[in-house]
């Protein structure tokens, strides 16, 4: 269960490596930790600490996460609707598997 946060700690971290990476933290270790109440709001995800904020807006979570983890890499979940987007220098519309 812990293995992403291992991969990303010691290697170079790789920007194609994101959407990976940023699932199997939300798969792993956030989304089981959700209820009801969370459907359709957006967790920001640090890929490379694992650290996330969970708020009704992506912009909220953002700031939050950037105020603890200023130089997060992100990726953005939203609890159980099945699109994502990829953040970071732009934004991408990204097919969930």
């Amino acid at each position: 269960m812990l293995e992403w946060r291992y991969r990303v700690s010691i290697m170079e971290f790789n920007e194609a490596d994101t959407p990976a990476i940023g699932r199997a933290i939300y798969r792993e270790k956030i989304h089981p930790t959700l209820g009801p109440e969370h459907k359709g709001k957006v967790v920001v995800i640090d890929v490379k600490s694992g650290d996330y904020e969970i708020a009704d807006r992506h912009i909220t979570a953002a700031r939050k996460l950037r105020k603890r983890r200023p130089d997060a890499f992100t990726w953005e979940e939203w609890v159980d609707v099945p699109v994502t987007y990829k953040i970071h220098t732009s934004i991408k519309l990204v097919k969930r598997d």
